[in-house]
């Protein structure tokens, strides 16, 4: 997500620079003042920079795989090898940024996950699945939790980004939406409604089936393209 150029908002502090942990360097700090009857503290108000936002959530990750930074490969063997020379990119994003050592998954399968990261609420409270009562969407399971009602077009993170002046931007794999007559235009306008300015680089639901008719969905077109994701996702970021 990106902020509008000239949005203000007030502030009390503000930080100069960041540590490699993600704590705030060279905090400004103004002189103690005297309160009480007619005084009041002051407070730091004026335009300042906001930061871009990038979210990224993968897929099929190693159930307790630990971290360890490139280039060390990952722990599992059957996992695929980094690249001898590192992910130099990935580990810029990790040293400077802010890192949250107790954030845990939701559910363990991609699209009630991603339910979760979106919304900011369990995969079992989505309006989809409470909607149904029957015996088969008791389970919290990728075809009972979906963004519908509220959950796509007020409840979620983009939106309140959008809300906030930001302009928003999704790439990837979705798996959100209840899909009709599918097209890829069609899919993209369904992702924009849930508080999206940019769709592109899109798989609207499980690449097998994109190809074998899910919904209506019958696009022999895709395949496992990774550039094709990252090309969106750059072509937005430099817009």
């Amino acid at each position: 997500v990106q902020p509008s150029d000239d949005f203000e908002i007030p502030t009390d502090c503000e930080c100069e620079s960041w540590s490699d942990n993600g704590a705030c360097k060279n905090q400004p700090t103004s002189s103690p003042t005297k309160s009480g009857p007619g005084t009041s503290s002051p407070t730091k108000s004026g335009p300042v920079r906001r930061p871009n936002i990038i979210v990224m959530q993968p897929d099929d990750m190693s159930f307790f795989d630990e971290w360890t930074p490139p280039p060390n490969n990952p722990s599992k063997k059957n996992n695929t090898p980094l690249p001898t020379d590192g992910m130099t990119h990935l580990e810029s994003l990790r040293t400077g940024g802010i890192q949250f050592m107790q954030a845990y998954t939701a559910s363990p399968v991609c699209g009630t996950s991603r339910f979760s990261t979106i919304t900011g609420k369990y995969p079992s409270r989505s309006i989809s699945g409470r909607g149904d009562t029957s015996e088969e969407k008791k389970d919290v399971n990728i075809p009972s939790t979906k963004l519908e009602e509220t959950d796509c077009t007020t409840n979620n993170l983009a939106v309140t980004f959008q809300n906030n002046g930001y302009r928003t931007g999704m790439v990837g794999k979705w798996h959100l939406s209840v899909l009709k007559d599918y097209t890829y235009t069609s899919a993209q306008t369904e992702v924009k409604k849930c508080g999206f300015d940019f769709v592109d680089g899109l798989y609207a639901s499980n690449l097998g089936d994109l190809k074998n008719g899910e919904g209506g969905n019958n696009d022999d077109i895709f395949s496992h393209n990774m550039e094709w994701v990252t090309s969106e996702a750059i072509k937005f970021i430099d817009d």
